[in-house]
């Protein structure tokens, strides 16, 4: 159930990009246009759904054909890698290549995409399809939490309407009782999901396994 619920709201959270809806970092690197309307920051999952709704006539189609395609090239890679395994069993000499070329699929598909973006740009450098702008070079430097704008806007029961200390800020009064029920729950959750593995690998391999020790190296790491 935790597991359905979180695909679930990650298969949702990700539909604005699938979709190629402006976010606000586009739409500042654009100068803000009339035409650039960015996808408003949602708190709750029945306002994302809302918003959602509200800009599907917004929708990329390049982006939403070139992400639909690729989601289908992901399945196929995954159904070769099955048929390599038959292929193996059988000696078949490209079942080992095959299950190796299979297993690439993500390093296949981004390199798919980059490659699509860069071939499509017009003559500003500008590609077809929505992107998710520049990504700055290196490591963000370290700040104490302190210190963040979001985490400011956060004690106060404040969300940003874009991106957090360089846009207006919106009363969101359960915030930070959301933010630790959340958390608490994504903690217990990524808790669950370990301790199934390491007890399946227990079972397997016949060793004791102590959830007080699995818990402890999770706070660790």
């Amino acid at each position: 159930g935790f597991i359905t619920a979180g695909s679930l709201l990650i298969i949702t959270q990700q539909l604005k990009n699938l979709f190629g809806f402006y976010s606000d970092n586009d739409c500042l690197l654009m100068g803000y246009p009339p035409s650039c309307v960015p996808f408003p920051h949602t708190d709750r999952f029945i306002n994302l759904c809302r918003a959602l709704v509200a800009f599907l006539p917004r929708v990329d189609p390049v982006s939403l054909v070139l992400g639909v395609i690729f989601m289908v090239v992901l399945s196929l890679f995954n159904a070769l890698k099955a048929k390599s395994k038959d292929w193996i069993q059988s000696g078949t000499s490209w079942g080992w290549p095959a299950k190796r070329f299979a297993e690439m699929k993500e390093i296949v598909v981004v390199l798919a995409a980059a490659s699509f973006g860069y071939l499509t740009c017009d003559a500003e450098g500008r590609p077809i399809l929505t992107t998710i702008g520049q990504i700055p070079p290196g490591l963000p430097p370290f700040q104490v939490p302190w210190e963040v704008p979001a985490f400011e806007g956060l004690m106060r029961n404040q969300v940003p309407l874009g991106k957090a200390g360089e846009s207006e800020w919106r009363e969101s009064p359960d915030l930070l009782r959301s933010f630790l029920v959340g958390g608490a729950l994504v903690a217990f959750t990524t808790f669950l999901t370990t301790y199934a593995t390491a007890k399946k690998m227990a079972i397997k391999l016949g060793y004791p396994l102590d959830p007080a020790q699995e818990m402890i190296g999770l706070g660790s790491a």
